[in-house]
């Protein structure tokens, strides 16, 4: 029996990532991977059965930490309202130090979840975090402004937003500048939409 290594998964993996994001799922082969990673295809398939579960342990990580942050969030926001500006500036510097943080970790995968996973069980992923963000906006209105047309914004509000944060992980690099662009984006985004928590 063949004995796995963590390196050369590490190197596998590496490669996934760099044909997936070039290709997208549906294009990528296991034999553009093997190129990549210099090694067989057979070897690879010594640690992932087929395409989609070498696809699905790169994202799946990337799911569960954002999960993690989105219940992380909500947990900071119990029992405080947006109205409060010294809230509003609080939950901002947290907001952008924990998606700073996330971004470190994971945001090429971040964009073969988002970008190209077409084909997969996952291509539907920002749609729901989507409707995650809508639901919760919704559910922070005030009762007069509980309508279809409000509903209709904050899913508006959300897109905007999550577009927003995919169109920094596109054209940024980790580091200052990043953060400066993700500070101004939430910035705007919560200066934005917190008027429409206030009871009229």
């Amino acid at each position: 029996m063949q004995v796995l290594k963590d390196e050369v998964k590490a190197e596998i993996d590496r490669a996934a990532v760099q044909v997936f994001l070039e290709k997208g799922y549906r294009r990528a082969s296991m034999k553009d991977i093997a190129l990549i990673a210099d090694t067989s295809v057979s070897n690879i398939y010594n640690y992932y059965p087929n395409k989609m579960e070498l696809f699905t342990s790169l994202v799946e990580p990337v799911l569960g930490r954002i999960r993690h942050l989105l219940k992380s969030l909500m947990e900071e926001e119990e029992g405080r309202s947006f109205t409060e500006e010294a809230f509003r500036s609080e939950f901002e510097r947290t907001l952008v130090g924990l998606i700073s943080e996330f971004l470190a970790i994971g945001h090429r995968e971040l964009l073969l979840l988002f970008d190209r996973s077409e084909g997969t069980p996952h291509e539907s992923s920002r749609e729901s975090i989507i409707q995650f963000m809508e639901r919760h906006f919704s559910d922070s209105l005030p009762p007069n402004r509980q309508t279809r047309e409000y509903r209709l914004l904050m899913h508006i509000l959300a897109s905007n937003l999550m577009e927003g944060l995919l169109e920094i992980v596109r054209h940024t690099d980790e580091g200052q500048a990043r953060d400066e662009v993700l500070h101004g984006l939430i910035q705007y985004h919560i200066n934005g939409i917190y008027p429409f928590f206030e009871e009229v």
